[in-house]
């Protein structure tokens, strides 16, 4: 039996970038096959000398040469270009490879989303709008979704954020459907990124709530005054005076909101001394139209009593 090896062929050579077993390193392979290959390594016209090289033979006889070269994090940082030169009697291979650093970009992080209800609005006369507050938000765009006792009550409010990656800030606002103006609702809203990725409110709101109120004498820089403070705290509160049952115009009223939505309103009441001393009842009433709720409370200024009812 004769055997014929076929060794004088034409060289090949393949110049790959492969796994790293360190992570702040890159590996670069240079493979090349042939009667008798050799392999250089350079970069920048500079010749680098070789990290390892394994050397074998086929059945054959064509040599295979595999070149390593590990290239620092603190090089491959500067996207060098790397280049391997295969050399064989008569023949010369030349094969680049181009290291680009990965600039990765922020870290995405995910939303804080908050509800509340708008006072603005309802200073306005639309006491029941809520607003869904999210911040640190990426560039990946979004739908927004108010909730009544964890069922969506609004449609997907679709929002459109800039390439730039941000952090952002948005808010959406929702008036709440009158068949959802109940005292066991609460609300909550959620904001929806891509197909999977909800992130609810870490707030709940539940402002439909029973009226409460307040009456009391307060202390006047006006010494022949007296001084009668009227407080209704809920929904919408309402709050008239009367004495005698003659309706009352008040001296002056304040009204806040609460973090939970709920709308308080003090009103004061001056009464002079001529009227004082003549031992008035005077009658607080807190009423709420929206719920049909009403608080009455009575109080004489020369006992300094109340009574409610």
């Amino acid at each position: 039996m004769h055997w014929f090896l076929s060794y004088l062929v034409e060289p090949v050579m393949e110049l790959l970038l492969a796994p790293s077993a360190e992570s702040g390193q890159q590996m670069l392979l240079c493979t090349g096959q042939g009667f008798d290959p050799q392999i250089k390594w350079s970069s920048e016209s500079r010749q680098i000398r070789e990290s390892k090289s394994d050397i074998s033979m086929d059945a054959n006889g064509r040599v295979t040469v595999i070149s390593q070269l590990k290239v620092s994090e603190a090089e491959w940082k500067t996207g060098k270009v790397y280049n391997c030169v295969f050399l064989l009697k008569g023949h010369k291979i030349d094969s680049t490879l181009f290291l680009v650093h990965y600039h990765p970009g922020p870290a995405v992080t995910d939303p804080v989303v908050e509800i509340r209800r708008s006072f603005p609005d309802f200073l306005k006369g639309d006491s029941a709008v809520l607003v869904c507050d999210v911040t640190e938000l990426s560039s990946t765009d979004l739908f927004v979704t108010f909730m009544a006792n964890g069922v969506e009550i609004s449609p997907k409010q679709y929002v459109d954020l800039p390439e730039a990656p941000g952090p952002y800030s948005i808010s959406r606002s929702f008036p709440v459907p009158s068949d959802h103006w109940k005292k066991d609702k609460s609300f909550t809203c959620k904001v929806t990124q891509g197909f999977s990725r909800t992130f609810p409110s870490v707030s709940t709101v539940n402002i439909f709530v029973e009226p409460v109120m307040e009456l009391l004498l307060a202390p006047s820089a006006e010494s022949e005054q007296q001084m009668l403070l009227c407080t209704g705290q809920g929904f919408d509160p309402q709050i008239k005076w009367s004495s005698e049952s003659r309706q009352i115009r008040e001296s002056k009223s304040d009204i806040s909101m609460d973090a939970n939505g709920r709308v308080t309103v003090i009103s004061q009441l001056k009464v002079s001394e001529a009227e004082w001393k003549t031992g008035k009842v005077y009658n607080c009433e807190v009423s709420d139209k929206t719920l049909k709720d009403q608080i009455n409370r009575e109080i004489s200024i020369c006992s300094g009593r109340n009574n409610s009812r």
